[in-house]
């Protein structure tokens, strides 16, 4: 009998709860010896609940239980972390920048690349540092501390064939993923897969280039010839008519046809798109020696063609960025430049009618850089992305070999056959789900049948249960929002 060892602590989102409930149920149908960790209010925060809001770790907490009754699992142990004194005696050092706090770590576990993810994911700010947010990190390295010795002491009493976590990237996940690593334990990361599939990722992050390329490779040799190619089109069509059946679409505000009136026929058209400098910022095989951040290579590709009056340099801020305000926001509203014209996040340009528009297209890591191929528009990838190595878009690895094609009389568009692989890879990956139906409406969500109930019958017991943990409430809000908690944020979580 196969041995798992589930760790389940995402019961506030409808999605996340139910793919991992799909996971479980498909594991009992091959009788799996199944152990359940939860968090049961232990954690000081997580992801869906940044607050401790002991009210959304009832809602948690009873979601989950409600739904591993429905499985009515046939060999099932559950197990609740604990609070372990060691972890929160660890004295916590003050962290100058961001690079010291990647830099930490806790018998050789990256935690603070972990608690860096967390913290970034929340408050999209990637200037982190202990005077900004000394008892944030605090409170995220001492949870994820604590993680990180529960587990140990369970994978040290029993022996286990797989270990199943959600995502993994997080402060109070990854400890998980990173023991499993050390031991040498196949874990599998669960995402959310193409449109509403369910996806595991063997032993890597969902973020892992190396990862999703192997799969990228792998799908599309088992695929029908005569499908791939339809497919692999019919997602390119799909982005471009604002589709969100497969994935959320950027340009869904978007006038279409719309191009601003200060393009210059007369000039070579470059058009730059970011992407959110945040989303990626710890992932290690994401960084490129080629910048540090995107605004400074903009900066200098601009800055060595100011006396060339043959380009006009376009910026399309990724509408990702239309409600931030961080230091890559601000950075590119500091740009000057006589050769650089900025298109706002939020203003209704037709990024597509854009494309068309110009000669070349530059990216950084955007997937609208295959898309750029896919119109058969000449196209540089100058950091790095899921499709790279796969002869859809220029790489240069200098901005020698950068300028060169920028200056490139008439550069041709890469094939468009070689943007198939990837684009039948995001139209297909994971595997439909059998019980878990997420709906529009996350309250319409349902798992055999039944709905995913924002609070169900467990979630009352609960909550009296936690109210022991409500000083922990109030601290935790106090440091996450930095005023105290009162009546109208009593259902604020995050």
């Amino acid at each position: 009998m196969k041995k798992v060892l589930i760790y389940s602590n995402t019961g506030l989102s409808s999605k996340q709860i139910g793919l991992t409930a799909e996971v479980i149920a498909n594991l009992n149908e091959q009788n799996a010896s199944i152990t359940l960790v939860k968090c049961d209010n232990v954690l000081d925060n997580c992801y869906f609940n940044r607050t401790h809001n002991i009210l959304a770790c009832a809602s948690c907490q009873g979601r989950s239980d409600a739904l591993i009754n429905q499985i009515d699992c046939k060999n099932l142990n559950v197990v609740s972390l604990k609070k372990i004194s060691k972890a929160y005696a660890v004295q916590i050092p003050k962290f100058k920048n961001l690079q010291a706090l990647l830099d930490y770590t806790y018998k050789g576990h990256q935690i603070g690349r972990a608690v860096s993810s967390s913290i970034i994911s929340y408050k999209r700010d990637y200037e982190l540092n202990s005077d900004k947010y000394g008892d944030l990190i605090a409170l995220e390295i001492k949870k994820s501390i604590n993680v990180l010795l529960n587990f140990e002491a369970i994978l040290a009493q029993n022996t286990f064939d797989e270990v199943y976590l959600f995502n993994g990237r997080f402060s109070e996940v990854y400890p998980v993923l990173s023991l499993c690593e050390q031991q040498a334990l196949d874990y599998f990361s669960i995402e959310a897969g193409a449109g509403k599939n369910v996806e595991l990722f063997k032993n890597h992050l969902p973020h892992s280039i190396v990862g999703r390329q192997k799969t990228i490779a792998s799908i599309w040799s088992a695929f029908d010839k005569k499908k791939r190619v339809q497919i692999a089109q019919n997602w390119f069509h799909s982005k471009r008519n604002k589709d969100e059946q497969i994935e959320k679409s950027f340009t869904k505000a978007q006038e279409t046809g719309l191009v601003p009136d200060f393009l210059d026929q007369k000039k070579k058209k470059i058009l730059i798109l970011n992407s959110s400098e945040d989303e990626l910022k710890v992932m290690e095989e994401w960084q490129t020696p080629l910048f540090k951040e995107q605004n400074q290579a903009i900066d200098k590709i601009v800055s060595h063609y100011k006396n060339d009056d043959a380009k006009q340099f376009i910026l399309r801020v990724h509408p990702n960025l239309g409600k931030v305000d961080n230091q890559q926001i601000r950075g590119v509203q500091k740009m000057e430049h006589q050769n650089l014209h900025i298109i706002g996040p939020n203003e209704k340009v037709d990024t597509y009618a854009l494309i068309e528009a110009c000669d070349i297209i530059l990216v950084f890591a955007s997937a609208t850089g295959l898309e750029a191929t896919f119109m058969k528009k000449p196209s540089i990838l100058f950091g790095k992305s899921f499709y790279m190595q796969m002869n859809a878009v220029y790489e240069p690895k200098t901005y020698t070999e950068l300028y060169k094609l920028l200056d490139h009389k008439k550069l041709p568009a890469k094939p468009q056959e070689n943007t198939y692989k990837y684009a039948l890879y995001m139209s297909v990956y994971g595997t439909k789900t059998k019980y878990f139906k997420l709906a529009e409406k996350r309250q319409e969500s349902t798992f055999k049948g039944e709905k995913i109930k924002d609070f169900p019958v467990q979630s009352f017991t609960l909550l009296f249960k936690y109210l022991s943990s409500f000083s922990v409430w109030i601290s935790t809000h106090r440091i996450y929002f930095q005023k105290p908690l009162s009546l109208f944020s009593l259902f604020k979580y995050k």
